[in-house]
């Protein structure tokens, strides 16, 4: 009688190419280490809220970090009754559906459901804090890596 240990199972699926659905992985990972470096992934203290934090203070902008509010954005500029947020490329969807760069290949149907439920509350929040009189400003990633200079001039600018 042979005894055989799911981390076997994981291991030969792994080494066959395939999930543990039988379907196949592109996953260069497997299913724990994959699992353990998404755990690391936070929502606070970003490397885009550090860049922004950074550029706000250079332009001596007071803000409050993580306000308690909600949509949870990442700063708020009281004086202005504004608030701000840093938005991922990849999770809250940037050019989702018209660009191959951050398409998904494994576990697709999730998230494609998961970037379509961020977008979906995007809309709704912002929305709802402009209705409650709030002026919401939303930045990419890719704007605040490249240039966080000229999302603070936005912000002064339009607010």
């Amino acid at each position: 009688m042979q005894i055989v240990v799911a981390d076997d199972i994981s291991y030969s699926l792994r080494l066959s190419g395939l999930s543990s659905a039988g379907l196949p992985r592109n996953d260069i990972f497997t299913k724990a280490e994959r699992s353990r470096i998404m755990s690391r992934i936070r929502s606070r203290g970003t490397l885009i809220e550090r860049i922004m934090e950074s550029a706000f203070r250079q332009a001596e902008i007071e803000i409050v970090a993580h306000p308690v509010m909600l949509g949870k954005p990442d700063f708020m500029i009281p004086r202005r009754k504004t608030v701000v947020f840093c938005d991922g490329d990849f999770w809250h969807g940037y050019e989702f559906g018209r660009s191959r760069r951050h398409d998904v290949k494994d576990n697709r149907d999730f998230w494609i459901n998961k970037i379509k439920q961020n977008m979906k509350r995007d809309r709704f929040v912002t929305r709802r804090l402009r209705k409650e009189g709030w002026r919401v400003v939303r930045f990419w990633e890719h704007e605040v890596k490249s240039n966080p200079g000229a999302c603070v001039r936005r912000i002064k600018e339009n607010v």
